[in-house]
């Protein structure tokens, strides 16, 4: 649903701003309307804090990248892959997202990539920190451990991969039922 609401374009929606040519997200959904022109002046701040709270969505979600403790020092990639069956209208899916977050440990960076039923994952873990990569539990082919893999178990619905800090790629297999 997450995916279907940040890529709508009709009004209301962020994506029907940035059409309009908004560069920041307006107070109001209808402080601009192309049928009825500017809202009511008295509260249509062009400047809104909202872009922000999307933008924090696609790290947090799309990308994956949160952290577990106040300094990045422990992370999670936990990225939410654009698996949608229907698709509304107009919409196609997402099929690759790339983020980096310049954390005070160093640079994070999650890449996913579908591509049919494949999906390559490219992570960073910067030195000097820890991560659990989660992804849910039908994707196959995780490698066996290797050093910098500290362990591989799963809970519920998802597999949580403990690693170093390095460079990590995995290609897995997506199990859609």
């Amino acid at each position: 649903m997450a995916y279907n609401l940040v890529l709508q374009r009709d009004n209301p929606s962020w994506l029907y701003s940035i059409d309009q040519g908004a560069t920041t997200i307006w107070e109001r959904w209808n402080s601009y309307t192309l049928k009825d022109g500017f809202g009511d002046a008295s509260m249509n701040s062009f400047n809104h804090y909202a872009y922000g709270a999307v933008v924090e969505w696609m790290y947090a979600y799309m990308a994956g990248i949160r952290s577990e403790d106040a300094g990045f020092r422990k992370i999670i990639i936990e990225p939410q892959l654009d698996l949608r069956k229907n698709l509304p209208e107009g919409q196609e899916r997402i099929s690759e997202v790339k983020a980096q977050y310049a954390s005070v440990n160093g640079m994070i960076k999650s890449h996913w990539k579908v591509d049919g039923e494949k999906v390559t994952y490219h992570i960073n873990i910067p030195a000097n920190t820890k991560a659990k990569f989660i992804v849910p539990v039908a994707m196959k082919g995780f490698p066996k451990a290797e050093n910098s893999i500290k362990s591989i178990s799963q809970k519920l619905d998802k597999t949580i991969v403990e690693l170093d800090s390095g460079e990590y790629n995995f290609k897995l297999k997506i199990n859609q039922k």
